[in-house]
């Protein structure tokens, strides 16, 4: 059961673009106007779904599992967030009693857009976050070096900050320029 959640969440992103490319392909296919038409109304959330499995096989590749599942929940996001926003037009369209379009198009289209800012953000998010883990775990081996150090060690750290570095490089440490 670990093995299996454990390669779920590791190709989740890529699971995301298959789905979405599919949904895409699937609409294209079954409506009954000219095919160039029907692909060219859902160009854009093909090309996020294919996008989202070529990132997705280098995701599960180089990243670790925790980052991939929570770039999944951001494209999740990104795709509710869409789905809410194109109900929200349709309303307000509605009222107007103007045609909105393709429902189905609009959805889709909107879908795919926000699935991309989604990874896009949580891209960076998450990189955000493993960065400032890094240094925090930098930080705290650094606090541990340090507090269980010997009292030259100590000394030499604030005659270093104390006198300056230029005065520590060249006098204590025989450093020239």
């Amino acid at each position: 059961m670990n093995l299996v959640y454990r390669v779920a969440s590791q190709w989740s992103v890529t699971v995301l673009g298959f789905v979405l490319l599919l949904l895409t392909l699937g609409r294209a296919i079954t409506d009954t106007n000219n095919l160039v038409v029907d692909f060219i109304e859902v160009s854009l959330p093909f090309i996020v779904g294919v996008s989202l499995i070529i990132g997705g096989t280098w995701l599960a590749r180089t990243h670790p599992t925790d980052r991939i599942i929570q770039l999944a929940m951001w494209i999740l996001g990104g795709a509710l967030v869409g789905v809410a926003v194109t109900v929200w037009v349709l309303f307000i369209i509605s009222l107007e009693q103007v045609p909105a379009g393709e429902p189905t198009v609009l959805v889709l289209n909107d879908v795919g857009l926000f699935m991309a800012a989604g990874i896009l953000l949580g891209y960076y998010a998450t990189g955000f976050e493993a960065r400032e883990h890094e240094l925090e775990l930098s930080e705290q081996r650094f606090r541990a070096l340090t507090e269980n150090s010997s009292f030259a060690v100590i000394t030499l750290l604030h005659m270093a900050v104390d006198a300056g570095w230029a005065r520590f490089l060249f006098e204590y440490l025989g450093w020239r320029l």
